[in-house]
């Protein structure tokens, strides 16, 4: 096959079957000569060769590869698939392509080296859902060290691919076994896998996992260890079902040369590591031979000793003897040192949940039970003993059983002792009621021993717990861990049962974090009626005791890493206690341990950080700041606010708050803005959410970054707090005009004028121009609005409004005097309020004495009408009537009845005066006015179309006849049939001769002799029937017979002497013979 030679980017192909064959390319032309070699085999059939060419040139360039083979179409396509699938299922290196032996110089060989991995990525590349590629991709996950993530990633391909579920399950079952933290789940995926498909399972973990079985026979060992040991009444059917599919599996996948029992306990141990977590049940099976050799026959003197002598005093002998004290004191050194162990092996268990050391009380309970029976003088202090080991061995029945017979027996002599034991007891039965009695009872006791009352507490706490008191739970554990720390620790791993553990450190943790915060669960009950006691005898309210509870927190915080040394959440709890304590050095120092271990721990960040602050060292805060920034977890303030006193939630407060404004104030650019919102963000937090300096800084900065719902949601928060906070009001309001929502946006700014009208129009002129434009036309509509209301209901401005709507009418000149809008509006304010002579005085001052702009003319005339001179408002009201319609409507708003009406007269009479002067422009303007002012009279209607007639406005004109026919009331009146003739004669005016020819025959309908009447004045009789005539025809034509006879009909109405329609009538009748055409 060919081999390759780079020299810097040109390569070289050297063919061994024609050595003089030597061809040179550049690397940018390799891939596609690869290609081609492709479509060559491709074409031949060589679906192998094929593939192994277009991955290489996949390697060397991707895109152009994929496109190049997608482009191959499905046949060629589905092939390379079906090749590639099976490389990526065998995990195999890519085979090597060429003709072996013989070929020709343009048939050259080239070496592929790639693995199946690339093959995998050229697999989804080209099938990006392809199951097989993920399956491998997956695999390349886990070698990397990534298993959450493909862990991830198994889970969303198993929702995709629920019927291909086999390889992803196994897959995702040895990501759970490497991570070591989840190995639990990675067992039971195996043995589902192994329950549904158990001969592929099996194949699939020997061909593709092998690599990888230490581990997974090390989790299942360790599955085996913590599950086999449990108690019966522990496990169902369907455990044990489980745990003998484990074992079945194991002895299928593991190799034949490890044994052929590869499981046994031996094996099991040495693969787990840790003999200890086996639970008392399975002690002798799980313990190495030689130890038992050791236990038995003289590998320790002091046990060869206590068997022998416990074999001579069995049940089954009928004499006992009185053994020599120096056999009984090496009995009872014997007891104490396995007890010693017991509980260095309870200390060394590795999480708070294992079980093991139970059995190294084996031996002691033998030796307890010879001492019982061998000295009658101290029987029943090791009878206590016995009941104390047997419980912790896991015999609850027989302890309890020898704890009654013993209170029974005597009732006072160690009676706290037995009662606390008898309680565990009754807690391990599950009889909580009988349990709390004998704690209560115990701690009720007039000389209580103290071991007894701290075993009670913590006996009584779970009980709480377990009856829904966790308040209460916390407060024995607190007690009791400030008595005695290290026993109340090694009793919550001894007497606990294991599966409630980790229940009981959730809780106290938590009850230990509302202390902390003034949040306490529990706020009735027992505790807070102490609590009340004392409040009222120290006369304070609340938490009396603040450092009491401070410093109990400190005492749970150093049980809870008693029990899990590794947790952060403790090591933080015992910081934050230290820190209400005032010991800021040892809070740092706690702290500083815990960021060891998690350098990216936010939240211990954020209390560095303030530590720092109280000390003064105001760049090592800063530094801890922006990391928290970075992190972008600035909501890990949160659940420590209730914990930084409020002295320095104000300094670090203060100190963020700052920063921000020294970034906004000195730098530039998007990225610095974010910096400077994430400050402001620490600092709206450490101050409760009320730091309106920040919010509104806050708010700012996210419309700069054109986030305006967010930066509403912040002005939002200020105003809710404070009403009457302009600038939050105008910030707003301006949001709210950017996404273009007038209504609310005018309602902020209104309020925003009306509380602080100068801090208000500063903030409007802070805006661009085009801006300031916009809100100033939104503040003009919404006065027009409320004087249109106020006008159209004929009701007085009442005093408040009238207030609102000068100071917006104020606010508008200020921001732009210029406009003549404002002025306008300013003026419409005053005449609403009737207050004509400021009125005119604004109007003259700022428009002149006779004012050249048609608006302002028009209000100099409504004032002019409102002192009762007519002649005058018509003349100026006249000029606005053809140029701003809507406004002259809206002026006559504020005119009576009475006035509007005189106005229309006055109007009327002089646009007749200019129409018989041929003045019919400015007559025009004049009839409109009267329309208006007489709120669309029908006679100045008429008047006003004859005038457009006559102006030869003949549209304008129809359009107010048809009007006037429409509200017509009245269906047989001279005027209607007049207003149709009138309308007939401007549609043939303006060439709509069907129109006009309907509009003839309604009036011919209504009445014959006026509406011919009309005809003969105009357009006469004669020239109208020409018109008829000619539509029947053109209907005739269509063979519209129908529409085509009522013309005629109707025409020769008009002219009965017409020929021409009396012959169409012939014809119409002729060609309808046979039929009704009316």
């Amino acid at each position: 096959m060919g081999d390759v030679i780079r020299f810097g980017f040109i390569c070289t192909y050297v063919n061994p079957w024609h050595a003089g064959l030597v061809l040179v390319m550049s690397e940018e032309e390799l891939p596609a000569w690869l290609c081609i070699k492709g479509d060559q085999y491709l074409a031949s059939g060589s679906l192998s060769d094929a593939a192994a060419c277009y991955t290489s040139a996949f390697s060397l360039s991707a895109e152009a590869t994929v496109q190049h083979v997608k482009s191959l179409g499905e046949p060629g396509l589905g092939d390379l698939l079906t090749v590639l699938e099976s490389w990526c299922a065998s995990q195999s290196w890519v085979p090597s392509q060429g003709r072996g032996g013989g070929g020709t110089g343009s048939e050259l060989a080239v070496e592929a080296p790639v693995s199946a991995r690339v093959a995998a990525i050229f697999l989804s590349a080209l099938s990006p859902g392809n199951l097989t590629a993920s399956v491998l991709k997956m695999d390349m996950l886990l070698r990397s060290g990534r298993h959450q993530e493909a862990v991830s990633h198994c889970n969303a391909l198993l929702n995709a691919h629920p019927s291909h579920s086999l390889a992803l399950l196994l897959t995702r079952a040895l990501a759970w076994i490497l991570s070591e933290r989840h190995s639990a789940n990675g067992v039971m995926d195996y043995m589902q896998a192994f329950g549904k498909r158990r001969e592929e399972t099996v194949a699939f973990v020997v061909h593709h996992q092998k690599r990888d079985l230490p581990q997974i026979v090390r989790a299942f060992a360790c599955y085996l260890s913590l599950h086999e040991g449990r108690p019966q009444q522990q496990q169902d059917g369907r455990g044990a079902e489980l745990l003998a599919d484990c074992r079945r599996f194991l002895e299928l996948v593991v190799p034949r040369e490890v044994g052929a029992r590869p499981f046994e306990t031996r094996q099991l141990e040495e693969s787990v590591g840790i003999p200890e977590l086996a639970p008392p049940a399975t002690v002798d099976r799980m313990m190495p031979e030689e130890d038992k050799e050791a236990l038995t026959t003289g590998g320790d003197p002091d046990w060869e000793l206590v068997h022998n002598l416990t074999s001579a005093f069995g049940s089954g002998a009928s004499w006992q003897p009185r053994a020599p004290h120096g056999v009984l004191e090496l009995a009872k050194h014997f007891v104490e040192a396995r007890f010693s162990e017991y509980r260095q092996a309870v200390r060394r268990r590795p999480n708070l949940r294992s079980d093991g050391g139970a059995e190294l009380l084996g031996p002691a309970l033998r030796a307890l039970r010879l001492l019982a029976s061998m000295e009658p003088e101290t029987r029943r202090e090791s009878e206590i003993r016995l009941a104390d080991c047997m419980l912790l061995c896991g015999d609850v029945q027989g302890a309890l059983r020898l704890c009654q017979r013993l209170i029974a027996a005597d009732p006072t002599n160690y009676h706290s002792t037995l009662l606390v034991l008898r309680g565990f007891c009754h807690l391990h039965a599950g009889d909580l009621a009988q349990a709390l009695e004998d704690f209560q009872s115990t701690l009720g006791h007039g000389l209580p021993h103290p071991g007894s009352c701290v075993k009670a507490m913590c006996g009584r706490g779970l009980v709480r717990m377990l009856s829904g008191s966790p308040y209460l739970t916390a407060l024995d554990y607190i007690t009791a861990s400030r008595l005695r720390l290290e026993e109340v620790a090694l009793l919550v791993k001894s007497y606990v049962p294991w599966n409630q553990r980790g229940l009981l450190y959730k809780v106290l943790q938590e009850e230990a974090q509302k202390i902390l915060q003034k949040k306490s669960s529990s706020p009735l009950g027992a505790a807070a009626a102490i609590r009340k006691k004392r409040c009222g005898e120290h006369g304070s309210q609340g938490y009396p005791f603040k450092e009491g509870d401070a410093m109990g927190v400190h005492y749970l915080a150093l049980l809870l890493l008693e029990l899990e040394p590794s947790d952060e959440i403790s090591q933080i709890l015992s910081a934050d206690a230290l820190y209400q304590l005032g010991s800021v050095e040892e809070t740092q120092k706690s702290l500083l341990g815990s960021l060891g271990k998690n350098p990216q721990h936010s939240s211990i960040l954020a209390r560095l950080a303030l530590l720092q602050l109280k000390k003064g060292f105001l760049y090592d805060a800063n530094q801890l700041i922006k990391k928290v920034i970075e992190i972008g977890d600035t909501s890990c303030l949160l659940p420590i606010m209730d914990i930084f006193k409020s002295e320095d939630r104000d300094l670090m407060q203060k100190h963020c708050h700052s920063s921000a404004m020294s970034i906004l104030q000195n730098k530039e650019g998007d990225t610095y803005v974010k910096e400077a919102v994430a400050y402001l963000s620490l600092a709206i937090i450490l101050s409760g959410g009320t730091d309106e300096a920040s919010l509104l800084t806050r708010a700012r900065c996210y419309a700069h970054l054109n986030q305006k719902k967010t930066a509403i949601f912040d002005f939002g928060t200020i105003l809710k707090a404070n009403p009457n906070h302009v600038q939050a009001q105008c910030g707003r309001a301006f949001m709210y005009m950017i996404l273009n929502k007038k209504e609310e946006a005018v309602q902020d700014i209104v309020l925003a004028l009306q509380m602080d009208q100068k801090l208000a129009i500063e903030e409007i002129s802070s805006l661009k121009l085009e801006a300031q434009n916009l809100i100033s036309c939104w503040l003009h509509d919404h006065c027009i609005s409320i004087l249109t209301r106020m006008a159209q209901a004929k009701a007085k401005v009442s005093r408040e409004e009238f207030v609102h709507l000068l100071a917006i009418g104020q606010s508008l000149l200020q921001i732009n005097g210029r406009d003549s809008t404002w002025h306008i509006l300013y003026i419409d304010i005053l005449i609403a309020e009737e207050m004509y002579d400021d009125a005119l005085k604004h109007l003259q001052e700022n428009f002149g004495p006779v004012p050249n702009d048609a608006a302002a003319l028009a209000r100099y005339g409504l004032i002019q009408m409102k002192r009762d001179n007519v002649q005058h408002a018509v003349q100026n009201l006249s000029i606005l009537a053809e140029k701003d319609n809507k406004d002259l409507q809206f002026l006559l708003l504020f005119l009576d009845n009475k006035s509007r009406y005189h106005m229309a007269q006055v109007a009327s009479q002089e646009a007749d005066i200019l129409t018989k002067g041929n003045q019919l422009e400015k007559a025009m303007s004049y009839y409109t006015l009267a329309v208006l002012s007489s709120k669309n009279k029908p006679k100045y209607i008429r008047q006003h179309a004859r005038c457009l007639i006559q102006s030869k406005q003949y549209e304008r004109a129809l359009k107010d006849l048809q009007g006037i026919i429409k509200r017509s009331t009245s269906s047989n009146s001279p005027e209607l049939v007049q207003d149709y003739c009138s309308a007939g004669y401007v549609q043939l005016l303006i060439l709509k001769e069907e129109e006009a020819c309907n509009s003839y025959i309604k009036a011919l309908q209504l009445d014959q002799s006026v509406a011919l009447t009309n005809i003969s004045s105009r357009p006469g009789r004669l020239n109208l029937a020409q018109h008829f005539h000619q539509n029947a025809r053109d209907y005739f034509k269509q063979q519209h017979y129908e529409k085509a006879w009522n013309l005629t009909e109707y025409g020769l109405i008009i002219d009965e002497s017409n020929t021409e329609l009396k012959k169409l009538r012939a014809r119409i009748k002729r060609e309808t013979s046979g039929c009704v055409v009316h």
